[in-house]
């Protein structure tokens, strides 16, 4: 698995992440199947933080076995 050092991101990388991902979800409506939504929620996506690799990991494991 990928290192992250998340306690080095800035509020700045939090402002980036959170256009970007709004940005893109926007981006990809209509063009997604509707359950895409639902799924990123599950694993626990959102525009307010960005994800930490262990928890994505965890979590993509749970889901997918």
């Amino acid at each position: 698995m990928l290192t992250q050092a998340y306690e080095s991101y800035t509020p700045e990388h939090f402002q980036v992440w959170d256009i970007l991902y709004r940005r893109q979800l926007e981006f990809l409506r209509g063009r997604v199947y509707a359950r895409y939504y639902d799924d990123l929620e599950q694993l626990g996506f959102s525009a307010a933080e960005i994800p930490r690799f262990s928890t994505m990991s965890a979590r993509l494991t749970e889901v997918a076995g």
